[in-house]
């Protein structure tokens, strides 16, 4: 990517993803990487290989949500976020200081076009 060699490195970058051998932190990692290159369609699928790795991991969840709401899948990013609300709030029962994601959804910015849907401020508890 230094190189300004992209097509490399996204050929280089999905064939780590597509690697059987692909964990978690390596997920994460190509998932950082897109994020800084503005790749929301390729970030969506890294992480949706991540929340099969790590399906308890309520992050994996929201970062999903987070980029299918930026890149206009509405229903599917309320999707991922009852899952990743859901598992914050099971884990804040046994953790009460971990993150707490329904608070951070109500102000996070790329929830921004879900906000005013119904579905949405229910999930958030704005309503």
């Amino acid at each position: 990517m230094q190189m300004r060699q992209t097509n490399a490195a996204f050929h280089i970058l999905d064939q780590l993803i597509d690697s059987p051998q692909a964990d978690a932190s390596l997920l994460l990692s190509v998932a950082s990487a897109y994020a800084q290159l503005q790749q929301g369609s390729k970030l969506e699928a890294v992480l949706e290989k991540l929340v099969k790795v790590s399906p308890d991991s309520p992050e994996a969840w929201y970062d999903l949500a987070s980029t299918r709401a930026q890149i206009g899948k509405t229903n599917e990013a309320l999707a991922a976020l009852g899952k990743a609300l859901e598992l914050s709030t099971q884990r804040l029962t046994k953790q009460p200081s971990a993150r707490d994601l329904k608070k951070n959804a109500a102000t996070n910015q790329s929830f921004l076009a879900l906000r005013g849907l119904a579905e949405f401020q229910k999930l958030v508890g704005m309503r």
